[in-house]
């Protein structure tokens, strides 16, 4: 017979794998198209490029949305005849309104309906709360939330005329789920892409077009080295020394566990097996959680901040500062 302490590791190993089992018992299946148009924003650098060159390479045709010329030019020289550069700024209703008609008449040329939209433009500029400006708050959500609301907005009637079995992919974050110390602004905006997701989803399922979000952890790419530029201490400093006495010490431990936890990191090829995914697949996941949280892969830390009280988990967090000082 099971001891008391097997049925308790048991239970809590069923509860843990429940949700992945339900998932899969009620998968919803869609049609796939194997040819066609998909555009991705913040297609420039990082998961949105590499993304946007794999499913080029497969021979969708993609338009990687850039916001400057230099990017532009170089998306155009990468010599993949079925990957376009086109210019959005998904901040600016203008620039997205722009974007559409210039996809359209492109694929209307073609004869190929656009089959999915990648919602891959963020930034981050995070600081604790008391000493963030709230012009940069507003701004990482222009981007980040209402840049993917926008886009999705204009987008969506293209995606109606593909017939049903087009896709809506959005990158979201772990740091959805789980808020660390100095991130309330980036958590906030992904925090709002699970809601929109949800109710997108279920909005659009008359209309028969897959929504799902993706959810990296830490994975390699230049807005980890821009997290950190818009955390530096020295720039705080300089325009509010009085905030910069009061959260210097956290500051700089900050800059050294993100450092080390992007050193355990994966690249985005992570993310793009899981945004090729949604897009390819017969049964494509609501959520797709991928990379890593320090020395955890970013599902197990899912996992385990909703099964722990908050409480507890805040000690986990304490804990982890101790251990990041021992690197300093």
């Amino acid at each position: 017979p099971m001891r008391g302490s097997q049925r308790a590791a048991a239970g809590a190993l069923l509860l843990a794998l429940l949700p992945t089992a339900l998932e899969w018992l009620l998968a919803r299946e869609f049609a796939v198209h194997t040819s066609g148009g998909v555009l991705i924003t913040g297609a420039s650098t990082g998961i949105g490029h590499h993304a946007a060159v794999a499913l080029a390479r497969q021979g969708y045709h993609v338009y990687a949305g850039v916001r400057k010329e230099a990017d532009a030019a170089a998306i155009s020289g990468a010599g993949i005849a079925t990957l376009h550069p086109v210019t959005i700024d998904v901040a600016d209703s203008a620039s997205l309104a722009a974007a559409v008609a210039s996809v359209g008449d492109a694929l209307e040329a073609l004869g190929l309906p656009l089959i999915a939209v990648v919602n891959n433009a963020g930034i981050s500029k995070d600081l604790p709360v008391e000493v963030q400006s709230l012009s940069s708050a507003r701004q990482v959500f222009d981007v980040n939330y209402f840049g993917a609301v926008d886009v999705t907005q204009q987008f969506l009637p293209l995606l109606r005329a593909a017939g049903g079995g087009a896709r809506i992919v959005t990158t979201g974050s772990l740091a959805g789920w789980i808020s660390m110390p100095g991130t309330a602004t980036y958590s906030g905006t992904k925090h709002a892409l699970e809601a929109f997701s949800d109710a997108l989803r279920m909005e659009l399922q008359p209309h028969d077009i897959s929504v799902s979000l993706i959810k990296p952890g830490y994975v390699v790419t230049e807005i980890g080295a821009k997290a950190l530029a818009g955390s530096d201490p020295e720039a705080l400093a300089r325009s509010n020394p009085a905030g910069h006495a009061l959260y210097k010490d956290f500051l700089e431990l900050e800059a050294i566990r993100v450092k080390h936890v992007f050193e355990l990191a994966p690249g985005p090829e992570v993310t793009t097996e899981v945004i090729t995914h949604a897009i390819t697949s017969r049964h494509p996941k609501t959520r797709y959680f991928v990379g890593a949280a320090g020395v955890l892969p970013g599902w197990v830390a899912a996992r385990i901040k909703w099964l722990l009280p908050d409480r507890l988990w805040d000690l986990m967090i304490a804990y982890e500062e101790i251990i990041t000082r021992s690197l300093a």
